[in-house]
């Protein structure tokens, strides 16, 4: 709402900072990396970037005025289908695994397809709950020719009084590292149960049992 001095309307800055689009960056693996350290020198392929199938591939989000009203929208700088994937193969080299760069006997495959990337305000009374979800699906070859499918969904919040263009990228944030969490730890605990048929000296396969919580 304006406010009003000496007989001028001032504009409040939270409504003019809404007018105006917010952007999301690829964020740092320093700030959403999990250093899960599950790959024993395992080698896959990941297929990058992943197929988009968003709904709304224009926007990363959007923007609300105190009347839930759509006002302006969240831009990503980069499409989230090729910072994700790069993300999840780098967490992964930096969790152990060693990455290929083309398909070979004994090499696991990732495929991703990212269906949601969204940031949306949930407007509370006295502050407003930054909320970004995430969905993805992955389809991973194993080594041992079996094919697994999984859908992963995370969401990010970021409370906030002000929504800053800051808030709105903790809340990116926050979501893509539980998404990193979900995915590694899957990936690991699939290949734990569909190893290589053979093991090598350049390929040491896991034969033990997998980790808790696993997932096919």
């Amino acid at each position: 709402m304006a406010q009003w001095f000496h007989g001028q309307q001032i504009p409040d800055e939270q409504n003019l900072y809404e007018t105006y689009d917010a952007t999301i960056d690829p964020p740092w693996l320093r700030d959403v990396g999990t250093r899960a350290q599950r790959g024993q020198g395992r080698e896959l392929v990941v297929v990058t970037p992943f197929a988009d199938s968003r709904p709304d591939r224009e926007r990363c989000g959007m923007k609300k005025n105190s009347y839930n009203s759509d006002l302006a929208k969240v831009l990503c700088t980069r499409p989230p289908r090729y910072f994700l994937s790069d993300l999840l193969e780098t967490d992964l080299k930096a969790s152990g695994f060693r990455i290929a760069r083309r398909p070979a006997p004994g090499v696991a495959v990732v495929h991703g397809d990212l269906s949601q990337f969204f940031l949306e305000p949930k407007l509370g009374f006295l502050s407003t709950t930054i909320e970004a979800d995430i969905e993805l699906l992955l389809v991973v070859e194993t080594p041992d020719g079996f094919v697994a499918r999984r859908h992963f969904y995370v969401k990010g919040e970021q409370g906030t009084v002000f929504v800053s263009q800051a808030d709105q990228q903790a809340a990116a944030n926050r979501a893509i590292r539980l998404l990193l969490l979900d995915t590694v730890g899957a990936i690991a605990n699939l290949l734990d149960h569909h190893p290589a048929p053979l093991a090598s000296a350049t390929t040491p396969v896991n034969r033990g049992a997998p980790a808790p919580g696993g997932d096919e």
